[in-house]
């Protein structure tokens, strides 16, 4: 299936409201925690009677101008990695038309009889006929597998990216509290590695194709060559066999390169 949707969806979701709000109202509690962090460090008691270090103060007002253009350090990492999804977007699926082209032959051949030599030309290759409608049949079963295991990792990388955006400002506020520390950094890193996935997913798809046309090659059956007497069962297990292992290949490599990128980007 054409992937271009994926670009509109993204847009879709980081225009509902429920996200945009959520984005808001996680930049408003950020700022609250880094508001108590600041009258924190100068509150003071008996058992703490040393003045508040200004070198902290410094720090947590740069982390709170950092939440405030929270959207902008996104938007800066999103343009840096806005091919990624471009290209993802650009695969297209795998047009075979090898069933097509073989039953236009055959019918090239039929218009040379006429009469009951064309009725018996036809009926003769009702076996023939079955046998493409089971290779129709099943390669459009593997298509919609395909489609739904494919967008199922796409959609998924999609969500978690928009997720992330609402999670950004607390990973900036909860970076100022001690035991969260590396909450900022592994927010980076993760974000990043969302993007990685995309260049993995793409790598992925562009494999598969190559797969599918280099097994289909091997079936070394020329159209011009094609008569009453070809085995289709030639056709049949080249191509659906080329589309099989290509699916397999593609759905192994998912979750794989998904569990890799995603544990070397936590």
């Amino acid at each position: 299936m054409d992937y271009s949707w994926l670009t509109e969806l993204n847009q879709v979701i980081s225009q509902t409201k429920v996200f945009s709000f959520t984005i808001i109202g996680a930049k408003s509690l950020a700022m609250t925690l880094l508001l108590f962090k600041v009258i924190g460090n100068f509150l003071q008691t008996g058992e703490n009677p040393e003045a508040p270090k200004i070198g902290g103060i410094i720090s947590i007002i740069g982390y709170g101008l950092i939440i405030v253009g929270s959207d902008w350090v996104v938007n800066a990492i999103e343009s840096m990695f806005s091919s990624v999804d471009i290209s993802v977007a650009a695969q297209h699926p795998i047009k075979d038309d090898a069933l097509k082209r073989y039953l236009l032959e055959l019918d090239k051949i039929a218009d040379q009889y006429s009469g009951l030599d064309y009725i018996g030309f036809y009926l003769s290759l009702v076996p023939l006929y079955l046998t493409a409608g089971l290779m129709t049949f099943t390669k459009m079963f593997l298509d919609i597998l395909d489609m739904a295991v494919v967008g199922m990792y796409l959609i998924q990388r999609v969500f978690l990216i928009q997720l992330f955006k609402v999670i950004f400002p607390f990973a900036i506020a909860l970076s100022t509290t001690k035991g969260f520390e590396d909450m900022l950094s592994r927010w980076i890193k993760i974000y990043i590695g969302l993007f990685v996935l995309g260049i993995g997913y793409m790598g992925i798809m562009k494999f598969s194709d190559i797969i599918y046309d280099f097994v289909q090659s091997k079936a070394n059956v020329q159209m011009s060559d094609i008569g009453y007497d070809t085995d289709l069962g030639v056709i049949f297990a080249y191509t659906v066999g080329a589309l099989l292992i290509s699916f397999m290949v593609k759905l192994g490599l998912f979750a794989i390169v998904t569990k890799e990128i995603r544990g070397y980007f936590s």
